[in-house]
């Protein structure tokens, strides 16, 4: 394979097994013209519709074949190629499936602009959530609690109460008391009663859940003295 396919290839693997052409442009003006060559090889197929108008939608022949290019392209090419792609699909997005506002977070994450990446995210898990899609919201939120840069703690408490109130929605009992924990010790180190009560109340909830209501009043006891209501 001549280099410059060679480099097309490179920088479509960038947007990911599925890419446009008009992406591919603005990553790199050159790489446009080398297509054609590149889907005689059979390495790339042409999709009859794409998702985005105006621009053709093409995809690797194989996700192994994507993965394989992808791992072959240096960091620093990765890192301007991603933020290209991240802005240029947050342009055109709007209001679609949590999909593709996942996909622009993903590629605002890798290009290292973790403040765009966590808002994106965001707005695929309000995205799912309005589409009652509980697994798929689970999965955003969870992308969310695993960047090393959320460290706001009133955002992490956000986050991990959506995680929570899903799990105890879809009757994920285990993950429910496992991000009760989690915000148990965020609050603890962050001093704030009104999160503990929280904690308290949720367990409570939890226990009436599985049928142990010996438990129930006892723990919105706490919850009341942790308000500062019981002395």
């Amino acid at each position: 394979m001549a280099l410059p396919e060679r480099r097309a290839l490179q920088r479509a693997s960038i947007v990911g097994p599925v890419f446009w052409d008009d992406v591919l442009a603005r990553i790199d003006p050159g790489s446009l013209a080398q297509l054609p060559a590149v889907q005689r090889r059979g390495m790339l197929m042409a999709r009859p519709d794409s998702a985005f108008e105006g621009t053709r939608e093409l995809s690797f022949q194989h996700h192994l074949l994507h993965q394989v290019t992808y791992d072959t392209v240096l960091k620093p090419d990765k890192r301007s190629g991603h933020a290209t792609a991240a802005s240029w699909l947050a342009e055109r997005v709007g209001d679609r499936q949590a999909e593709y506002l996942a996909i622009t977070a993903e590629h605002y994450e890798r290009a290292g602009d973790h403040v765009r990446a966590l808002a994106w995210f965001d707005r695929a898990y309000e995205a799912a959530e309005q589409r009652y899609a509980n697994q798929a919201a689970l999965d955003f939120v969870a992308r969310i609690l695993a960047m090393p840069h959320l460290t706001n703690p009133a955002e992490r408490f956000k986050q991990l109460t959506r995680q929570r109130d899903l799990a105890d929605l879809s009757g994920q009992r285990a993950l429910q008391r496992a991000a009760n924990d989690a915000i148990e010790a965020l609050a603890v180190a962050e001093q704030r009663a009104d999160w503990l009560c929280s904690v308290a109340a949720n367990r409570a909830l939890l226990h009436d859940r599985l049928g142990e209501r010996e438990d129930f009043g006892a723990l919105i006891l706490i919850c009341e003295t942790r308000r500062g209501r019981v002395q």
